[in-house]
């Protein structure tokens, strides 16, 4: 018999799977794609109402004003501004300029102004160091009003013809005009609301130091109560007309003597007339 030659066993390899070389996998796909950017030309329209927008914040130089009615209002803006800088110097530097009653060498003699700024005691001098810090109050309060004032002249008018509420009426169509007036009443505002508070306590301060210190008579207390009084009232009146404008839109100004309503659209910056033109 014929041996049995033995079986050689086949090797066999191990089909392994083919590797892809793109993954099925969506969330790799996905990353893999690039981002498609599709830029949209900026139209004249859009230009335009970016330059509508920073023109709005822009001001004009006094001399620059052609308009001679918007260059007669900032005069009288201006010259009124100073005449409310130099009431602010007296009701807030009560402990300077009201007339008080200095005991030097056991006699009594009418305090000047070196006497008031040289008091050699603590009270005093934080007396005073409040009398300015009210008084730097009142004067940025002053320049943030005057900022508000141009730019209700340059983009803003009085017509007569319309009545004071008018405004609300046109304004909604001149959005970055609406934005911006309420910015600035929010800013007055604030700031009239805070240099009211700060009067009130610098008044108290005051009257009980010179009251109980440097005691003058009727005259010091007459002299107090007339320079705040007067500084008092217009405060007073300005936080509530910016109040009224933040509420319902109105435009009024806050330093002239009497209260002028900005009702429509300067004819400088009226759209309807520029595009009719």
């Amino acid at each position: 018999m014929e041996e049995a030659k033995p079986v050689k066993a086949k090797r066999t390899r191990s089909k392994s799977p083919k590797k892809s070389r793109r993954s099925k996998d969506p969330s790799v796909m996905a990353s893999m794609k690039e981002p498609i950017v599709k830029t949209q030309p900026i139209g004249a329209d859009f230009l335009a109402r970016e330059r509508a927008k920073q023109k709005v914040k822009e001001h004009h130089k006094w001399w620059q004003i052609s308009d001679p009615q918007d260059l007669k209002d900032l005069l009288v803006s201006s010259a009124m501004m100073l005449v409310n800088a130099f009431k602010f110097i007296m009701a807030c530097l009560l402990l300077l300029f009201v007339p008080q009653s200095c005991n030097l060498d056991t006699s009594d003699h009418p305090c000047t102004l070196d006497d008031n700024l040289q008091n050699p005691t603590a009270l005093a001098k934080a007396v005073l160091i409040f009398n300015f810090v009210t008084l730097f109050a009142m004067l940025v309060t002053q320049a943030f009003e005057w900022k508000r004032e141009q730019w209700i002249i340059e983009y803003l008018d009085e017509d007569d013809d319309k009545g004071d509420h008018y405004l609300p009426y046109v304004i909604d169509s001149y959005p970055d005009f609406k934005q911006e007036l309420r910015a600035h009443n929010y800013r007055v505002f604030v700031l009239n609301t805070i240099c009211f508070v700060l009067l009130i306590a610098n008044t108290i301060i005051s009257a009980v130091f010179i009251i109980h210190r440097q005691y003058g008579g009727v005259r010091s207390l007459t002299v107090l109560a007339t320079n705040v009084l007067l500084v008092f009232t217009k405060v007073q009146k300005s936080a509530q007309w910016t109040y009224e404008g933040l509420r319902k839109g109105f435009a009024f100004s806050l330093i002239k003597l009497e209260p002028v309503s900005y009702n429509v659209i300067d004819k400088d910056h009226d759209r309807t007339l520029m595009n009719k033109a």
